[in-house]
């Protein structure tokens, strides 16, 4: 679903389908990531939706996003963990 403000250009549009698309992509290398205890990577990939969320209109998925950034950054695994079950409750 697109926001709404982001739902009439067409371009950007086709931009946040094909981000859409590949979320759940992002969410199984995030879960290996934290698995794995490779915080770095988790780190990264959690920057990359934080920005990317408020780049195209999905404030809650930045907000989450920003708490896996935190959590993994001070390899907080626990913490990482259970704020990513958050990204399926939305």
């Amino acid at each position: 679903m697109r926001p709404p403000r982001i739902a009439d250009d067409a371009d950007l549009a086709e931009i946040i389908d094909i981000f859409v698309s590949e979320l759940p992509g992002k969410l199984i290398a995030m879960r290996e990531a934290l698995a794995n205890q490779h915080h770095e990577e988790l780190q990264r990939l959690a920057h990359q939706l934080k920005g990317a969320g408020g780049s195209y209109g999905y404030p809650q998925l930045t907000q989450v996003s920003k708490k896996v950034e935190d959590a993994a950054k001070i390899q907080d695994v626990d913490g990482a963990g259970g704020v990513s079950t958050a990204y399926c409750a939305g």
